[in-house]
């Protein structure tokens, strides 16, 4: 049909004149939004008048069977197992950023194949909606923008972290967890809109991104690891994977062939009905305070530095919202099932790092020392030798002092090589600190007076990292 310009005119001054009865608030992202939780398949509250945007549907979102059916053949198959139920709680937890005051982040389940990685992630994704909920890493970084974009105040869940290349994973995951995309210019030059989410996200693969970065000899950052904490997949019981307590099956294979058929076949109504309480709940983040106060007291390790403190409060935040849907009544556990498999991954973290401490630190002297185990025999001149020695790639000196030996090694070495991937200035307070360089100071040498770091060789059986 084609409109002349009387009659288009005629429209536009019918628009402009009337008085609609009602309005109605056109939204662009899928989550909170006022009194009310915005999925793609339907409006969650009392917001009467908000609409998604139609181009925001996902079919991952839906429901199927009921929530006493998901209890019965899901849920209660979690209880004992610390990943289970901590992947579970996750998915809650994703749901209570906004009202907690909680950062983006996210935790990522490693260790070998056939463990039941992907059966956490199935019983995660069964909280939201289908089994389509769940995908992998194989994707472009815009990709998982746009996906990370659509789970906003949900549950992000990723499969074998291998599947997407070592060099993209580490800026992808503070992507993740900044909730924020990539400035882009539009066909106009003009600066296009930015995407923004709050998300938890929930990750597997055989090696954690530490070890997926150093594939292509990139070391992660403490930040990286502190944003994407790794939690070994491997139970107590090891001969059962990630599972402590099979109810009663035969092994891993079958335990987890019954969870990932239950979670495919009754899904989707524990997000909603969790945030349908949420929405009534009052002071829910000031709960929060006072219970992380509590559990700091209770569950907190000694003299924890602050990565630590941070990494206890993401896996208690965790734990708080698994109690809470237990509370409601939308998982069928026992009051403290959450905080003790929350508290189980944590200590499982903890020991993974090896103990309290600084990340970026032990990451430091791991290195140095890896320097020194590696090249001590042939890239060090003795000075207590013959003085046509022939060293290859020369990194420094060495010399017997008493019942010790002293290593003297170059600027060059020392900034490029010992120092890599680190601030220098922080790498000499931090070897200071550990009584593992002495100093910095002129030396003569055969090749002549030359300025060098000073390191003290006892000194590096005695550090305790």
């Amino acid at each position: 049909m084609k409109w002349n310009g009387v009659e288009k005119r005629k429209l536009m001054e019918y628009l402009l004149l009337s008085v609609p009865n009602k309005e109605v608030k056109l939204v662009e992202c899928t989550g909170y939004c006022g009194n009310a939780y915005l999925r793609p398949d339907q409006v969650i509250g009392n917001e009467d008048n908000v609409l998604l945007s139609t181009n925001l549907r996902d079919e991952a979102f839906g429901t199927k069977g009921s929530l006493e059916n998901w209890i019965q053949n899901v849920s209660m198959y979690c209880v004992g197992n610390s990943r289970l139920v901590f992947s579970a709680s996750l998915a809650f937890a994703s749901l209570l950023l906004k009202p907690c005051n909680v950062q983006s982040g996210g935790f990522h389940l490693a260790g070998t194949s056939s463990t039941g990685k992907t059966t956490c992630l199935r019983v995660a994704s069964s909280i939201f909606g289908s089994p389509q909920y769940l995908k992998t890493w194989r994707a472009t970084d815009n990709a998982l923008e746009s996906l990370a974009f659509k789970r906003n105040d949900a549950l992000l869940v990723l499969d074998e972290l291998s599947e997407m290349s070592a060099q993209k994973a580490g800026n992808v995951a503070y992507m993740f967890s900044h909730g924020e995309g990539k400035d882009r210019l539009g066909k106009d030059c003009n600066l296009r809109e930015t995407f923004h989410w709050r998300t938890l996200f929930l990750s597997s693969g055989e090696v954690d991104l530490a070890a997926h970065l150093s594939e292509v000899d990139n070391k992660s950052k403490a930040g990286q690891e502190m944003r994407f904490i790794s939690i070994p997949s491997n139970s107590i019981n090891r001969t059962n994977g990630l599972f402590e307590n099979l109810h009663g099956f035969l092994d891993v294979s079958e335990f987890g062939k019954h969870l990932q058929d239950s979670a495919s076949r009754y899904y989707g109504h524990p997000s909603i009905e969790f945030v349908k309480h949420v929405l009534k709940e009052d002071k829910i983040e000031e709960k929060y305070n006072d219970e992380l106060k509590r559990l700091k007291i209770g569950y907190l390790p000694e003299n924890p530095t602050s990565q630590d403190n941070r990494v206890f409060e993401r896996f208690m935040f965790v734990g708080f919202a698994g109690e809470l849907a237990t509370r409601y009544g939308l998982t069928g556990w026992l009051p403290g099932e959450a905080y003790q498999s929350a508290l189980t991954c944590f200590q499982s973290w903890l020991k993974e790092k090896g103990g309290v401490g600084d990340l970026e630190e032990k990451r430091l002297m791991e290195q140095v020392l890896a320097f020194f185990e590696m090249h001590v025999s042939s890239r060090f001149f003795d000075l207590d030798s013959f003085p046509d020695q022939r060293i290859t790639n020369l990194a420094g000196y060495k010399r017997k002092t008493g019942d010790d030996l002293v290593y003297y090694v170059t600027t060059s070495v020392f900034k490029n090589e010992i120092c890599k991937g680190f601030n220098r200035n922080y790498a000499i307070e931090t070897l200071l600190k550990n009584q593992i360089l002495q100093g910095c100071q002129q030396k003569w040498t055969p090749h002549g007076n030359k300025r060098m770091y000073v390191f003290v060789g006892k000194n590096f059986v005695n550090y305790e990292g």
